[in-house]
């Protein structure tokens, strides 16, 4: 006899196939939600690039000897 792994005779089989593409479906939508959030700050960080004048030049230690 079987110990494990043994089907139910009483339920069919859930198919393998619809547990991976669940799975797929659930690690493509977070990836595409984690590349909006990474285009989101992207942008945000290049506006604060933008109000700092370029490259934030103005803001960096200055050497005193120029």
């Amino acid at each position: 006899g079987c110990i494990l792994g043994c089907p139910d005779p009483s339920t069919p089989p859930q198919p393998q196939a619809d547990i991976y593409k669940a799975d797929f479906e659930a690690e493509r939508a977070a990836r595409e939600q984690l590349h909006g959030q990474r285009e989101a700050l992207q942008e945000e960080l290049n506006q604060l690039r933008l109000r700092l004048g370029g490259d934030g030049a103005r803001y960096r230690h200055r050497d005193p000897k120029n």
